[in-house]
């Protein structure tokens, strides 16, 4: 599994998660990754899992990710709070917990 990180400024940001299911065209793959991309802060999980850092609502995030999927995709965003648990790489631990530090 490959984990690519990246944050891209101090944030103040809430941390998301972005799940999707394509319906396997290409383009929408591509258009896709490239908006999750352009989040101040991105961690890829694995296919179909990312977590982004956005100081919009969740709303907000799936509309703009919507603009790009169609109406056979399938995208679910939720915040994710402080309290998690889960049995990740150390990448993504980091991850989160330097998006943590620098939220406060």
């Amino acid at each position: 599994m490959q984990i690519k990180t990246t944050l891209k400024e101090d944030l103040k940001k809430k941390i998301y998660l972005v799940s999707y299911n394509l319906s396997g065209k290409t383009e929408n793959r591509d258009a896709l990754l490239t908006e999750l991309k352009k989040f101040p802060g991105w961690c890829k999980l694995w296919d179909g899992q990312w977590f982004v850092c956005s100081s919009d609502t969740a709303d907000d995030i799936c509309k703009r990710l919507q603009k790009v999927l169609n109406n056979s995709d399938w995208l679910f965003v939720c915040n994710v709070t402080t309290d998690r648990m889960g049995l990740l790489t150390g990448n993504v631990v980091d991850w989160l917990n330097d998006v943590s530090k620098k939220q406060k």
